[in-house]
């Protein structure tokens, strides 16, 4: 088996935790759950305002490819622009991001 590679600068192996903070090898299946939850959660709240992906990412400032990654769970995305999806909805940050 191959030894990770060690990141000279904090000691952690590459990969253990990504860009947002999450532990992906540690706890896949939760990262997993809360993706797929929050996907789902947007693509109804979207659908339930009547508001087209077009009209949405008009109205963050984004592509409606981003949006369409984001109801598929391909992509998490930041926290300013979860804000501005809650906002441009016009729903609570809770609606849209679950509980773990």
């Amino acid at each position: 088996m191959r030894k990770p590679h060690i990141n000279r600068g904090n000691g952690r192996p590459r990969g253990a935790i990504d860009r947002y903070g999450i532990a992906r090898k540690v706890q896949p299946h939760i990262v997993g759950v809360v993706v797929n939850a929050f996907a789902e959660q947007l693509k109804y709240v979207r659908e339930h305002h009547d508001v087209s992906a077009s009209e949405l990412a008009a109205a963050v400032g984004i592509d409606v490819r981003t949006i369409h990654s984001y109801e598929s769970g391909r992509v998490i995305p930041p926290l300013a622009k979860i804000v501005a999806i809650s906002l441009a909805l016009g729903v609570p940050i809770e609606h849209l991001v679950p509980e773990v």
